[in-house]
């Protein structure tokens, strides 16, 4: 659980910047898997956007800070999202993240700058992981339009459930999501609902000191139609000329591929690092900082009272 990147918060525009990579060299993810080793449970976290069935304790708070650039021969982008999570209990937890500052500078047409659009995430875990199954929870995703400019966001709400498995097998921890998103249609376009899935790949190199991370997401397509739904002359959205026209933000189908690492600078604080390319030739660079505050309700607490004198 994590501030999502780029490609997930706004896939596959027409022009846009789509992350995405095939894992090609699935020996390698053997080679890993062959030199794990028992060690203690860690979360999945930032340069990760696939989720984790292994839930923050509750009262627990994690706050992470990214800083994403993305290069196309499209144009490029950059963007300060920020993802906060707050373990309920120790199997209901809840992530807000905001996007507090956006911009797109594409090789043709305007460009934007702004912020993006509020993610909420409730995780529900119903199932604890055993020897031989995975630990299971499920999720419910609402994304909320508070991006003002049609370059960044769609201007509608979307939904988006999906299930959540995750396994230790040794050193490793292996999650995998499932989801199906449901879109929001701007005015005078139709578009299709979205099948999402995630696999990812944590390798723990050395225990709450360094890991090494892979993952693979993907979506089907939106398939955006409407009377400007194929027209790449009509003008953008917000632009002289334009009148229910494209959905830059539409999602397309796309598939992104993730290498990354982490360093711990403290047994509750890590720097992260992610590399992510895309069949589109888009390539995204997402340095980030996580810190986790356990039992943050301690400050909320009143103190004990003066012993009598």
């Amino acid at each position: 659980m994590q501030a999502r990147s780029l490609s997930r918060r706004r896939r596959a525009q027409p022009w846009r910047l789509r992350l995405a990579a095939l894992m090609r060299r699935y020996s390698a993810v053997v080679v890993v898997l062959a030199l794990c080793a028992w060690v203690p449970v860690i979360h999945a976290s930032q340069p990760l956007e696939t989720e984790t069935a292994r839930l923050l304790p509750a009262g627990t708070l994690r706050i992470e800070a990214t800083y994403e650039y993305q290069q196309s021969p499209e144009g490029n982008e950059t963007a300060v999202p920020f993802g906060f999570e707050y373990g309920i209990t120790n199997s209901l937890a809840l992530l807000v993240e905001p996007v507090f500052y956006t911009t797109i500078r594409p090789e043709i047409g305007r460009k934007a700058i702004g912020v993006g659009d509020l993610e909420m995430t409730l995780f529900y875990r119903f199932f604890d992981e055993k020897a031989l199954w995975p630990a299971l929870a499920i999720a419910g995703e609402v994304k909320v339009p508070t991006a003002t400019d049609p370059l960044i966001g769609t201007g509608e709400t979307d939904y988006t459930p999906f299930l959540i498995a995750s396994k230790r097998i040794g050193r490793c921890d292996v999650h995998l999501n499932f989801g199906y998103g449901i879109l929001g249609e701007p005015r005078g376009v139709t578009l299709s609902n979205i099948f999402t899935y995630a696999a990812a790949l944590e390798y723990h190199v050395i225990d709450r000191k360094l890991d090494l991370v892979a993952e693979l997401v993907g979506n089907t397509s939106s398939s955006p139609s409407g009377p400007q739904a194929e027209a790449p002359d009509v003008p953008l959205p917000g632009e002289p000329g334009s009148e229910a026209g494209l959905v830059p933000e539409a999602a397309g189908q796309e598939i992104t591929g993730t290498l990354g690492v982490r360093y711990y600078i403290r047994s509750n604080a890590f720097l992260s690092v992610g590399i992510t390319y895309d069949n589109n030739s888009a390539l995204l660079v997402r340095p980030g900082f996580t810190y986790r505050f356990s039992d943050i309700l301690r400050f909320f607490r009143p103190s004990n009272a003066d012993p009598p004198r």
